[in-house]
């Protein structure tokens, strides 16, 4: 049952998160923009293209900070005002009086993976082609910036290509390998470009090589052009060119499916796919941070400065672990599901453990 309290807890939670937002956006995307105009000769429409794309990235990427420092304002602000002495004493603990910022996070995340994981990846990807193409004038970095030397299978057929640009469906370097169906090679199709439409592709200036069996010899034919029918699961072969930060959780675990059959390396990809699940439980532990940092010092010690200081030392400490997680799992060094939540459970347990140390 949401009580007066629960409200006025709530209310001022939602206040310092909006403010915080607003303030880390702006201060980023002013110093960004200060150190872009300086490099890049482009007009101011460009610019507000650009930043229009940006500002939604840096906005999920700063939510856990801002939820931090809503947290130690919205509690530290009771502490100084003995106002949580005050609902100690009324019976509540501090889990209860942390239970609505804890329930408004979780809502907050949600919904925010929620939008990052059907509109963000979109617009990571425009930005970019912004960044590179009207900006850098180098549309040729656009293409290299996505994945190179793409392999990937569909039923019996393994298909490698050394460049891939899905927004103008073209490919250079195309490999085709056939199997039968005990894994035999039958033919392989190499191709030097093609247009890569859904359904049916264009291959270029390549030739085909048949294996009819042990023993008689391959028979090798050039061709100029040719077409080649491939099912639609094959346009899951596009995402294959996007960073991970582009993709959806569904585009990265078919990507991952797709080439975990094909017996290829995919260790960095589930890293990032674990990391997007837990990116989103981020804020919540930033917040179980704050809770245990916002009651350990008196009413008088509760100022802005020391809250502030509070949020750049936490943010750093969390930040320095869950980087060096990502990093280890993606060199192989731990699995990839304790390289992505191994930071968060690590730093859960420790907030929980300064929660328990401060009721003592």
């Amino acid at each position: 049952m949401i009580t007066v309290i629960d409200r006025y807890i709530l209310k001022s939670f939602i206040f310092y998160l909006i403010a915080g937002l607003i303030v880390f956006v702006t201060l980023f995307l002013t110093i960004d923009f200060i150190t872009a105009t300086s490099k890049y000769g482009v007009g101011l429409v460009i610019f507000a293209k650009y930043y229009t794309y940006y500002t939604f990235e840096i906005l999920s990427q700063l939510a856990p900070v801002a939820c931090l420092l809503s947290t130690l304002f919205t509690l530290g602000t009771l502490n100084k005002n003995s106002e949580l002495v005050a609902m100690f004493s009324m019976g509540m603990s501090l889990f209860r009086v942390s239970l609505p910022v804890i329930i408004g996070t979780v809502l907050f995340s949600i919904g925010l993976f929620v939008f990052s994981n059907q509109f963000i990846t979109q617009l990571v990807d425009k930005k970019n082609y912004i960044f590179y193409v009207e900006m850098k004038k180098k549309p040729h970095m656009y293409s290299t910036s996505k994945q190179e030397n793409i392999w990937y299978r569909s039923g019996q057929n393994i298909f490698n290509i050394n460049l891939l640009n899905a927004k103008e469906e073209r490919a250079t370097g195309i490999t085709v390998y056939t199997f039968s169906s005990g894994w035999t090679l039958q033919q392989i199709l190499a191709a030097k470009e093609a247009e890569v439409k859904t359904g049916l592709w264009t291959l270029k200036e390549g030739r085909v090589t048949v294996f009819f069996d042990s023993f008689a010899t391959p028979v090798t034919e050039e061709f100029k052009e040719r077409t080649l029918a491939v099912g639609e699961d094959v346009i899951d072969i596009r995402s294959s060119s996007r960073a991970s930060s582009s993709m959806s959780v569904g585009e990265l675990r078919r990507y991952i499916s797709r080439n975990k059959e094909a017996g290829l390396n995919t260790t960095p990809f589930e890293v990032d796919y674990y990391a997007k699940y837990s990116f989103a439980f981020t804020s919540l532990v930033m917040v179980l941070l704050g809770v245990s940092f916002s009651i350990g010092s008196s009413p008088r010690s509760g100022g802005i400065l020391m809250n502030l200081q509070k949020c750049i030392l936490v943010t750093i400490g969390y930040w320095v672990v869950y980087s060096s997680g990502l990093t280890l799992g993606k060199y192989g060094a731990i699995p990839p599901f304790l390289a992505a939540w191994g930071p968060n459970i690590l730093m859960s347990f420790l907030a929980v453990f300064l929660i328990w140390r401060q009721k003592k």
